[in-house]
């Protein structure tokens, strides 16, 4: 599984130097490289995901991780239709994506996580309610509705201010570490927020 893994890891790669100096050149071909690329950048993360679990980690692969993978293969095409101005389907995957991440994902995982520690499943908890809280937010910007700015403050709050003291300061000592859980719940929040940053139109392309 390794070998195949650094083949793959270096065709991604190669395939994201060339769609670079194309779109530097402001040659012919960019939006083929683009959805060559993700597609790859897709398959080589959600890999190492999996061999991470396997192989460093010790975890043995649930259907939660394979969930975690599609969503975040979907998370990948939504962003390349978004770039590329499919906006109706991008749309339809992006809803997906944040129903079955919010109320599917994170709670299973968490739960998988830290069912024989309740310390740390009252605490993970914290800091799902909070994603959740910002998807919502994400969800009400998309959808108009009233509040959405206020709700993204507040996920914050739960995070910033409950999750992360709770996790790097505890009473006991024991229970500092950065862990699996806690190294997926921040790569979320980072998805999250590239999320937001591409439906306000943060990084703007201009494909020839």
């Amino acid at each position: 599984m390794k070998r195949p893994s650094n083949y793959l890891g270096f065709a991604t790669t190669t395939s994201l130097a060339i769609y670079g100096v194309i779109k530097f050149l402001r040659l012919e071909g960019a939006i083929i490289m683009m959805f060559i690329t993700g597609t790859l950048l897709a398959i080589y993360f959600s890999w190492f995901f999996l061999y991470y679990l396997k192989e460093r980690s010790g975890k043995q692969i649930r259907l939660v991780h394979i969930i975690g993978v599609v969503l975040f293969s979907i998370f990948i095409i939504a962003t390349l239709l978004r770039f590329n101005h499919f906006w109706q389907i991008s749309s339809w995957l992006t809803v997906i994506l944040l129903v079955a991440f919010s109320f599917l994902f994170i709670p299973w995982l968490i739960v998988t996580n830290s069912k024989e520690n309740k310390h740390d499943l009252l605490k993970n908890m914290v800091a799902g309610i909070g994603l959740d809280i910002i998807v919502i937010s994400l969800y009400g910007f998309l959808m108009h509705w009233p509040f959405h700015k206020e709700l993204f403050m507040i996920g914050n709050l739960f995070l910033f201010l409950i999750y992360l003291p709770w996790h790097i300061f505890p009473k006991n000592k024991k229970h500092i570490s950065f862990d699996f859980m806690f190294q997926s719940l921040i790569v979320a929040y980072i998805l999250i927020l590239f999320l937001f940053g591409i439906f306000l139109k943060w990084p703007v392309t201009h494909l020839p």
